[in-house]
Parts: structure tokens; sequence; C-alpha cells
């Protein structure tokens, strides 16, 4: 049975290193949808850029503006494409997960923003996961409950809190 997919204000109580945790499952989830439809080295490099926001110890170290080029060019891609709406969709949604994972970096660069950026990158996560509902009825609920399990893992190993914490180093790939 397929569930409701966690709020941006749910998300929010995580650490914001597991919103984007969070958001990248689902994002590799989604992206076989765009396999052959644009090229996989726009794809990967996108993917991997998000999964260092979750991995890499200093989030100092990164640069917003690679993630930001990687979203870049899977929207590009997309654009040069006759691909069908919900493909856009899909595209869309790995963008949004790229918004997300900078505003993780951004919290890293300047605490005082700290409310705002998770606020942006919790719903910015809360979108990107949303675009499961363009697949296929039974793939739709595969992934929605996918996404709920996610969200129950990142919150049974990282608990709720009511202040913005960037969080420890996350394999996102990780389930336990």
């Amino acid at each position: 049975m397929s569930r409701d997919l966690p709020t941006a204000t749910d998300l929010e109580k995580l650490p914001i290193r597991a919103v984007v945790a969070y958001t990248a499952r689902t994002a590799r989830r989604l992206s076989s949808e765009l396999r052959g439809v644009i090229a996989d080295h726009a794809i990967d490099g996108l993917l991997s850029r998000i999964d260092g926001v979750c991995a890499v110890y200093l989030l100092t170290s990164l640069d917003e503006a690679d993630i930001v080029s990687a979203a870049a060019d899977v929207i590009g891609a997309m654009s040069q494409s006759q691909a069908p709406q919900d493909k856009h969709v899909i595209a869309s949604s790995l963008s949004r997960s790229a918004m997300a994972a900078t505003m993780a970096i951004e919290v890293a660069n300047d605490p005082t923003r700290a409310r705002r950026c998770m606020s942006y990158a919790a719903k910015q996560a809360e979108k990107a996961v949303r675009a499961v509902r363009v697949l296929s009825s039974e793939a739709a609920m595969a992934a929605t409950d996918a996404a709920c399990h996610d969200y129950a893992i990142l919150l049974n190993a990282y608990g709720e809190h009511d202040e913005v914490i960037i969080g420890n180093p996350i394999d996102c790939f990780n389930d336990e």
C-alpha cells in the first residue's frame, strides 16, 4: 500500500545532509528514466555531485557552482531532446535535488542563513521526490514506498531536530 510522502515540514526536522541523502536516493531511482534520453555522463556527473554533499566531511570544500553547472547540463540536454513531458519532470526533479544539495553547502559556509537554507532545501527535496508521480502507477507506488522507507531510515538514524544541523557524512545508499 502506498503512503503519503514526507512534507517539507517533516524533512526540516532532519539534519540538512539527511535531506540531501533523501532526495539523492530518489534522484538515483528516477535517473534510470533518463538513460538513453540524455547522455549518461550528464546524469552521472550530477548524481556524483549530489552524493558528494552527503559523503564529504568538510562541506566548505565543495563548490556550489559545480553542482549548479551539472544540473544545468542535465536541463540543457533535456531541452535538446524530444522526450515526453514526464521525462522533463524527472530532469527537473534531479535539478531540485541539486538545489537541495547546494543549500547544505550554503549552511556550512554561512550558518546565519541556516533556517532559510533548510527551508528551501526541504521544499526542493519535497518537490523533487513528488516527481515519482509521473511514473506508471505501479512504479509510482513502488517509488513512493521506497521514498517513505528512506525517510524512516534517516529519521531513525539521525533523529528529529528543532535547530538546523548539518549532520555527519552519510552513505546515502546504505539502508542500515
